[in-house]
């Protein structure tokens, strides 16, 4: 996958059935990176796959620590106001970010995200980009005497684009961080 795309090619050829593949449609790699784009920007962490972060605070008071992410699996170094913390007693919850370090000044070394891209996410992304790849020049509808055909619509008269429609934000629901103090 290109740049951490949540799908590819080969998937997007697959549930098309043939119709869009990167030979038919150039821009196919593109539209699944920005897919994937909006999913995280929407999601408030990067989702997937597992990676080394780094979260820093610097302020004038103390204030507890959320992780901005979920499925935190290690945590592997902790300095809280110029002071190396010991690990064994830093709490935090895995799913939510929530930890017990409570500082003006801090940073976190630790791994978050799923070790595979969730299959709802892939089937997000294939769905989006191929709405994209579906009108690329933004037409919402065409007509002939007989026939008419309509793309859909990710807003009013607005055919195509990586924009997650409000009946798809429920998939997000599970994987988007929480009010973040």
């Amino acid at each position: 996958m290109v740049d951490d795309a949540f799908a590819d090619a080969n998937q997007m050829a697959n549930r098309t059935q043939g119709a869009i593949t990167s030979a038919t449609h150039p821009f196919l790699d593109s539209e699944l990176e920005a897919a994937t784009r909006e999913i995280r920007d929407a999601c408030g962490w990067h989702v997937a796959p597992v990676k080394e972060l780094t979260y820093t605070h610097n302020g004038p008071t103390p204030r507890r620590v959320f992780l901005p992410a979920m499925k935190i699996t290690t945590l592997s170094e902790v300095t809280a106001d110029g002071n190396t913390v010991d690990l064994a007693g830093v709490e935090f919850d895995e799913n939510t970010g929530w930890t017990n370090i409570v500082a003006c000044k801090v940073s976190v070394t630790f791994s978050a995200g799923f070790d595979e891209v969730p299959s709802n996410l892939v089937a997000l992304a294939l769905q989006m980009a191929a709405r994209a790849l579906g009108s690329p020049l933004g037409a919402t509808r065409e007509q002939t005497l007989v026939s008419s055909v309509s793309w859909s619509l990710v807003a009013p008269g607005v055919s195509g684009g990586e924009a997650i429609l409000d009946h798809e934000r429920s998939t997000l629901s599970a994987y988007t961080l929480g009010p973040i103090p």
